[in-house]
């Protein structure tokens, strides 16, 4: 073992500040943070490429007194502890003493503050856990913040970072927690000085409404309950606008928001039977706890919490959650796909009831097509027009999986194509066949062509809240050159035209997909824009499950299939096929 030295100062300041600034959206939070402490009542975030180049807070809370300008920058130095007895009583978002110096460590840093019994303000400067200078200056009570060049000093961490959109949604993120909770505060968020939040001082209600837009203020159910250990209050959205990526789902226990997949279940189940597959429930939950039941102390971000007794809480949440879908008759949806001719008349219902007799001919074979049964299979096949949605274009022809020419094949249960060969069957999934026919043909286009575009008669307009704008400003290249033509008009987007084919009634639905799979990805390259536009597409575009197609419909889908370069699964990754071999049937009978 080498000898043992105590590592310098600006060494454990960059070791801990890896624990608390991962990424600008990180040098948000604590800044945000601090400035609802200091009991601010109007906070301005202002952000440049993503909060990358330059995160600047401005408040105008208590400040800090000039003689602690400099000692605010040391490590664990704060104002919100005083002993290891006060971890249990917490009442600000703060307390570890850690965040200016993490931040400080690894950026530039320009504090200015002014409290109200000095007549000048303060500005201190400091460069990698540095101080360069701390001299007198103008400005109102309060204190700014301002964090530039963050990750200079570590190139490696830096290079971490994702697309300036990506940040910028991080960091939007983190804006929302905290003004979800504060209602009583006036935010503001600019982004490259164009104005993306103005948050004024409101109700719970109106505060969700005003980040996630107007449409919210219909699709809100208030939950309530108090127990004789807590209290809860919040809001949840009804199921039926539930959407496939996470991203409106929070909880707040004592004005802190934390993460719990143990009470997320907890909604979950409250919701059971009233969501669609693969949708989670978005809800605005805060817990009112004794401070005493709970340790917020697990983890530097602080979002991680142990409660006392967690099972009550849960059982609670999810009876509550329960009560408020119930009181405001939100059931789970009946649907039934009944056909009109199983519906009994009158005579039928008060006649009485007969033995079936059923005539059956042994010799009936609905595999062999012959003058006896012309009928066999052929004439349930209905003429549809999804061969029209398919895209020509794949010339390059390899070798197919099957010989169409020796195997027989025929449509089972609106489904499934089946193949039939000497000793096995080929059971198709004809939805995930088709999309992935449709996914390899919209990436070609994508990538190697430019598409044309057909104008729209009546233009579609889309509701995006600012979080969704970012999102599409991220893939708004890619639409373009995929054949969408639109143009944003006040907090608006307007669909003028898309690609020549397209659906022209499920432009809507697509565009919003579109961002929910967006908001998604890890990364905005523009690969994976295009990947995932050519996903949605082919999803929503291919055959669904339960439509009939004609023998040539069946025949041209089992050859595009064959000429895909992954014919084995799905964009989604799923199988498409399935092998039973005439072996397993055998068995089976036996």
């Amino acid at each position: 073992m080498g000898e043992i030295i105590k590592l310098p100062e600006n060494v454990a300041n960059q070791i801990a500040a890896g624990e608390v600034v991962q990424r600008p959206a990180s040098v948000v939070k604590e800044l945000l943070e601090n400035a609802v402490d200091a009991q601010a009542t109007r906070i301005e975030l202002r952000l440049r490429s993503g909060g990358i180049a330059l995160v600047s807070v401005i408040d105008n809370g208590l400040g800090i007194n000039s003689s602690q300008l400099a000692l605010a920058f040391e490590r664990h130095a704060t104002s919100k502890l005083r002993n290891a007895e006060d971890l249990f009583h917490l009442s600000t978002k703060g307390f570890r003493g850690e965040a200016l110096a993490s931040i400080a460590a690894v950026s530039d840093v320009v504090l200015i503050s002014k409290v109200a019994d000095q007549s000048s303000a303060y500005a201190i400067r400091m460069r990698a856990g540095h101080q360069e200078s701390i001299e007198e200056t103008a400005f109102s009570q309060g204190t700014s913040v301002s964090v530039s060049h963050l990750f200079f000093n570590i190139p490696a961490r830096k290079n971490f970072l994702k697309s300036v959109s990506v940040e910028l949604k991080h960091c939007l993120d983190e804006l929302q927690r905290v003004a979800l909770l504060h209602e009583d505060v006036h935010f503001q968020c600019f982004h490259n000085d164009a104005i993306i939040y103005d948050l004024p001082i409101s109700s719970r209600h109106q505060r969700i409404v005003h980040i996630f837009g107007a449409k919210y203020a219909d699709r809100l159910v208030p939950v309530k309950e108090k127990t004789d250990r807590f209290s809860l209050s919040g809001y949840v959205i009804k199921p039926e606008f539930s959407k496939k990526s996470r991203g409106e789902q929070f909880f707040f226990i004592n004005k802190r928001f934390i993460r719990s997949a143990y009470l997320h279940k907890a909604i979950i189940e409250a919701f059971e039977g009233l969501l669609h597959s693969g949708c989670h429930p978005g809800y605005f939950i805060e817990f009112d706890i004794n401070k005493a039941a709970i340790d917020v102390n697990i983890h530097p971000t602080k979002t991680e919490i142990k409660l006392e007794d967690e099972y009550h809480v849960f059982s609670v949440l999810r009876a509550a959650v329960r009560h408020s879908l119930g009181r405001y008759q939100i059931n789970a949806p009946i649907d039934f796909a009944l056909n009109p001719t199983l519906t009994p008349s009158y005579q039928q219902v008060f006649s009485e009831a007969k033995t079936p007799k059923i005539k059956v001919s042994s010799t009936f074979n609905p595999f062999k097509q012959n003058e006896l049964y012309p009928e066999a299979f052929s004439e349930l096949y209905v003429e549809t027009d999804a061969q029209q949605i398919r895209i020509d274009g794949q010339s390059d022809v390899k070798e197919e999986l099957w010989n169409l020419d020796t195997m027989k094949s025929f449509q089972w249960a609106n489904k499934f194509i089946v193949v039939s060969g000497a000793e096995k069957l080929l059971i198709i999934d004809q939805y995930r066949a088709h999309q992935r026919i449709l996914y390899e043909a919209f990436l070609k286009k994508m990538t190697l062509e430019h598409l044309g575009t057909q104008q729209l008669l009546f233009h579609e307009i889309i509701d995006l809240d600012a979080k969704e704008w970012v999102v599409f400003e991220t893939i708004e290249t890619h639409l373009s050159d995929l054949g969408f033509e639109f143009e944003r008009n006040s907090e608006v987007l307007v669909i003028k035209g898309v690609p020549e084919f397209f659906p022209h009634k499920e432009s809507t639905s697509v565009f919003k997909r579109f961002i929910e799979e967006a908001q998604m990805m890890n990364s905005a390259l523009s690969y994976s824009t295009a990947d995932m536009a050519a996903k949605v597409l082919a999803k929503h575009s291919a055959v669904k499950k339960g439509v009939s197609l004609t023998p040539e419909a069946v025949t041209e889908l089992l050859t595009d299939l064959g000429r895909c370069k992954e014919p084995y699964l799905s964009p989604f990754n799923k199988r498409i096929f399935v092998t039973v071999q005439e072996t397993e049937i055998i068995q089976k009978l036996h």
